[in-house]
């Protein structure tokens, strides 16, 4: 009972922002409530399984923090000997792996790894493997971030939005953040203050529109308002203004629990065609939704479906480490320190991830199953591993920009010159 008196329930968003007096009544203020206004409060801390402990000399490593991470559920994940090959019978993942020529063929069995519910669990590692971090690597990755935006502006795609995400709808959350990002880019000294403003009051629009929703709705909801907080975090963060740095530092606080609602959505509807409304033949069913049917259309056996269905849950891992990210690295330049939230495994191969089109993706899943290795995930909270049974030739950009916020360009190009 002690513990629940200490904690103190924060000021709903408005009365904050108008620096007035809140009494913190539910499911509205008083103030809200006289005003008409809809009254939302901040999104709840999520307590870390780990925290990020600063010291004098630059770096820090992390450590578990007493209470674990809440409401978010933590695995062991399976081990893969490198003696042990992908299609081996004791592999642990082996039974999610999708032989090529199956694929455009008869219905599958069974899901890939990638459209598991397991596949969603976050993970940690024991203490005895925590890192180090110096500070001009997770500098490093701010750099490597602004430019996947440059990217996405220019080329329609980036390191964590797939070329295929958006192609046949696109939402007008990433529409807002899209031309707000490409007018930001495109500013002048004579028109930067408008672009910022702009930018400011979309961030500020997209907290009060989208509430923290269940983690029952719409998967591809909660992935397009996430890229879209990530763009004007990202810009208000480090344009210099003051005022745009206040503002992003209230979205970091929405930002982790958004990307946690991600995950938390992505798991609960996988492998799960009723939930996603479709049948067994992925058809979609009449008069109901289908914007989020891409985690199980691969139940059709059509390529394109294949395709785009791994497309998706990359795009929706990929997002979650950069949520991960920009929030943990922020706070530790910050502050000297952040709690680490999990990590999730992704898809690093060269050149899956830059395919075009599905036959173009087929190619290239061929090679990587043909390898060693073969195609397994990528845990973001062991990269080590990478660095010991990959090869530099076979990760793709968005990997090796994780090892190096790891580990250091030092390191990095030490690997790569082996």
């Amino acid at each position: 009972m002690a513990e629940n008196r200490n904690l103190k329930k924060r000021a709903c968003i408005l009365c904050t922002r108008a620096k007035r007096k809140c009494d913190r009544q539910t499911p509205s203020c008083a103030r809200c409530t006289a005003k008409g206004f809809m009254c939302r409060y901040p999104a709840p801390r999520i307590v870390p399984s780990y925290d990020i402990i600063y010291d004098e000399h630059g770096t820090f490593e992390t450590v578990p923090a007493t209470t674990a991470l809440q409401g978010v559920q933590i695995f062991e994940e399976p081990c893969l000997n490198q003696d042990q090959s992908p299609s081996d019978p004791t592999n642990p993942i082996a039974d999610t792996l999708i032989p090529v020529s199956n694929w455009g063929s008869d219905p599958l069995p069974s899901l890939p790894w990638y459209l598991t519910t397991s596949s969603w669990n976050l993970s940690s590692v024991p203490r005895s493997e925590c890192l180090t971090f110096e500070e001009d690597n997770l500098k490093s990755f701010i750099r490597s971030l602004q430019n996947w935006m440059k990217q996405w502006t220019s080329h329609g795609h980036c390191a964590f939005i797939h070329r295929s995400l958006y192609s046949d709808h696109m939402p007008v959350v990433i529409q807002d953040a899209y031309t707000t990002l490409a007018a930001y880019q495109t500013k002048t000294p004579a028109n930067h203050n408008m672009a910022l403003r702009i930018c400011k009051e979309r961030l500020t629009t997209l907290i009060e529109c989208q509430s923290l929703v269940s983690v029952n709705g719409d998967t591809t909801m909660h992935l397009s308002r996430t890229q879209a907080l990530i763009v004007y975090i990202s810009i208000c963060l480090f344009d210099g203004d003051i005022n745009a740095r206040a503002r992003a530092e209230q979205g970091l606080d929405i930002l982790m629990p958004w990307g946690h609602q991600l995950i938390q959505s992505a798991s609960s509807c996988s492998g799960l065609p009723a939930t996603w409304n479709i049948s067994d033949r992925g058809i979609p069913v009449p008069g109901e939704p289908t914007t989020t049917t891409h985690l199980t259309p691969c139940l059709d056996g059509n390529l394109d479906s294949f395709w785009r269905s791994w497309a998706y849950a990359e795009s929706i891992r990929r997002t979650y480490l950069i949520v991960v990210l920009l929030v943990t690295i922020y706070s530790t330049l910050k502050t000297g320190w952040s709690g680490c939230p999990g990590g999730v495994t992704f898809t690093g191969d060269e050149g899956l991830w830059d395919a075009s089109s599905a036959h173009a993706w087929k190619r290239v899943m061929k090679g990587v199953n043909e390898k060693v290795i073969g195609f397994i995930p990528i845990f973001s909270h062991r990269m080590g591993d990478v660095l010991a049974n990959r090869k530099p030739a076979d990760v793709d950009d968005f990997t090796c920009t994780l090892l190096a916020a790891t580990f250091g360009r030092e390191r990095l190009e030490g690997w790569r010159a082996l």
